[in-house]
């Protein structure tokens, strides 16, 4: 009965997820800045956009929904690019052998990432849909597998 006690708690650690597992999913995004650096033209501009960041393990597919009068553009735009987590910093880049963009991660919870790009542009990410993911399928089956042990051993047959 120890043993598979120990058993499971080290498949528990094991399946305890990374800091990239933390954002894998598919966000809501929007996009702000600050009107005060366009003077005059802010009255005809708008400062906000809306899209999604869907992260998987490897890439981010990044969509961007603007529209006309949007300061960050009129157009929708859908890009697939590569990521990692660098301490404080989501860094994404077309290859490993480009220079890329870095977002500064200003704060993350379960529901909601805050990211910060160049100076006055913000993203806030919220709304994940994520599914179980490959480390959940496994956590459950191990369950199930331990479950139907501990059942056994206390009702095996005599």
């Amino acid at each position: 009965m120890k043993k598979v006690l120990i058993l499971f708690l080290v498949v528990l650690i094991g399946c305890t997820p990374s800091e990239e597992d933390a954002f894998q999913g598919e966000w809501q995004a929007k996009w702000k800045t600050d009107p005060a650096g366009y003077g005059e033209l802010a009255k005809d501009l708008e400062f906000e956009m809306d899209g999604s960041f869907d992260f998987d393990e490897e890439k981010l597919t990044v969509s961007a929904f603007g529209y006309e009068g949007c300061v960050f553009g009129t157009d929708t735009l859908r890009h697939t690019i590569s990521w990692k987590i660098s301490g404080d910093t989501l860094e994404i880049q077309n290859s490993p052998d480009e220079p890329g963009i870095q977002y500064k991660i200003l704060s993350q919870t379960d529901s909601e990432i805050k990211l910060q790009l160049v100076e006055d542009i913000y993203i806030t990410l919220s709304d994940r849909k994520r599914g179980i993911g490959f480390l959940g399928w496994i956590a459950i089956f191990l369950g199930i597998g331990i479950l139907g042990t501990l059942i056994f051993i206390k009702y095996k047959p005599q």
